[in-house]
C-alpha cells in the first residue's frame, strides 16, 4: 500500500512540472477558416521538402502562433506556394490544443488536414520553421 502511494505521488508530481514548465494552455485554436483568410507568406526549402506557413500571427487568439503546411511536392518555389494555396483552402482543424516537447522546449500545437492527408499546425510559442529540426507534433 505504501509503495502504491508513493508512485502515485511520483506521477501527480512529474505531470505537475512538466506542466509547470509549459507555457500557458490556449483557451482554443486559431480556425480553419482564419488560417485561410491571412494565407501564407513563407516558402522555404530544407534541401528534401518544400514547406509553407507564417512565422507569427494571432489568428484571432490571445497567442502568437506560426503555421506550418509540412511537406509540399513540389519542384519549385513557385509550384510549392500554388500547392500550399489549394493545400490551405482545403484544411479542416482536427484537434487540439496539444502540449508538444521539440528540443526541450514546451508548446501547444493544433492540428489541421485536407481530404488528400497533408498535414498543416499552428504551434504557440512561435518557431523558426525554417529550422527543420522545429517540427509539429504533440505529445
Amino acid at each position: 500500500m505504501k509503495f502504491s502511494v508513493i508512485i502515485i505521488m511520483i506521477i501527480l508530481l512529474s505531470t505537475q512540472c512538466t506542466f509547470a514548465s509549459s507555457p500557458p494552455k490556449p483557451n482554443n485554436c486559431p480556425s480553419a477558416d482564419i488560417l485561410k483568410a491571412v494565407g501564407v507568406n513563407t516558402v522555404v526549402y530544407d534541401g528534401y521538402n518544400w514547406y509553407a506557413g507564417i512565422k507569427s500571427n494571432h489568428y484571432a487568439t490571445n497567442q502568437e502562433w506560426s503555421f506550418l503546411i509540412e511537406p509540399i511536392n513540389a519542384v519549385n518555389k513557385d509550384d510549392a506556394k500554388y500547392k500550399a494555396i489549394n493545400i490551405l483552402n482545403a484544411l479542416t482543424f482536427q484537434k487540439g490544443p496539444e502540449l508538444s516537447k521539440q528540443n526541450e522546449k514546451y508548446s501547444w500545437v493544433c492540428l489541421y488536414k485536407d481530404n488528400l492527408g497533408h498535414s498543416a499546425g499552428t504551434i504557440t510559442p512561435t518557431i523558426n520553421f525554417t529550422n527543420k529540426n522545429d517540427m509539429i507534433a504533440p505529445l
